[in-house]
């Protein structure tokens, strides 16, 4: 009985979507195959410009359970922050050490990625969603980054849903779980690159300020508190690897 709702439930989806949707759909898999295809083999270590900076550190995981030098574990290696080495690590267990498991998960992930930024566009810009979400997983940059051993698919991936989540509040969303989750992919973005850690100071003034310039003043204390335990929270999840900075 569950298997067959499940089966309902599929194609619901599936005839509900435009044909726009799987035209977009189809694009991302003809091109992703035609790049596995046509790529040389290793290409996507070799051609990743600095990829053994974060190839060598899940190496090190899977052999020694740190982040340690590959060529020498008595010497620590925090060069790069933690979450795509422990990714690529906690794949290589499981596949064998080959960067194909690493892209085709990157690959999902862009797809993802660009579900969620459909589902923003869908929001604002109705009938203009699958252009938006074209404009991700089409895109060269993104896409041919995809397909090496770089970090930016998974912290795309993170920023994406810290954007999802901020643009409901600007929609007068003002539930705690908006703001959490914000902090929460924040924190997994800087884990990823540190790129964005200026943003999470920002938070009990950036969620305020939306309040006030939506036109709803009386809500600026609430979103300032929630954005207070946003950087908190935020805190709390980067506090582990900064202490073993310090």
């Amino acid at each position: 009985m569950q298997t067959q709702n499940w089966l309902d439930a599929v194609n619901s989806f599936v005839r509900g979507m435009p044909k726009s949707f799987w035209l977009v759909t189809g694009l991302y898999l003809f091109v992703n195959i035609l790049l596995v295809l046509l790529a040389p083999p290793g290409a996507n270590l070799a051609q990743g410009g600095d990829a053994d900076s974060y190839w060598n550190p899940a190496l090190a995981l899977l052999k020694y359970g740190g982040f340690v030098q590959l060529e020498n574990p008595t010497e620590p290696n925090f060069y790069r922050t933690p979450f795509y080495p422990l990714m690529i690590s906690g794949l290589m267990s499981i596949f064998g050490e080959s960067p194909d498991a690493v892209i085709f998960i990157q690959s999902i992930l862009l797809y993802i990625s660009g579900l969620i930024f459909r589902n923003s566009v869908r929001d604002w810009l109705p009938g203009w969603e699958n252009l938006g979400l074209a404009l991700i997983v089409l895109n060269p940059n993104l896409l041919g980054t995809a397909h090496l051993i770089q970090s930016e698919t998974l912290y795309l991936f993170f920023m994406s849903i810290a954007f999802w989540a901020l643009l409901m509040i600007v929609r007068e969303d003002f539930r705690w779980s908006n703001a959490l989750i914000i902090g929460s992919a924040l924190a997994a973005a800087c884990l990823v690159k540190p790129t964005s850690q200026f943003l999470i100071p920002l938070l009990p003034i950036a969620l305020p300020l939306i309040a006030v310039a939506a036109g709803v003043r009386a809500e600026w204390g609430r979103l300032f508190v929630q954005g207070l335990v946003a950087l908190v929270l935020a805190l709390a999840i980067m506090a582990p690897w900064a202490s073993k900075l310090a």
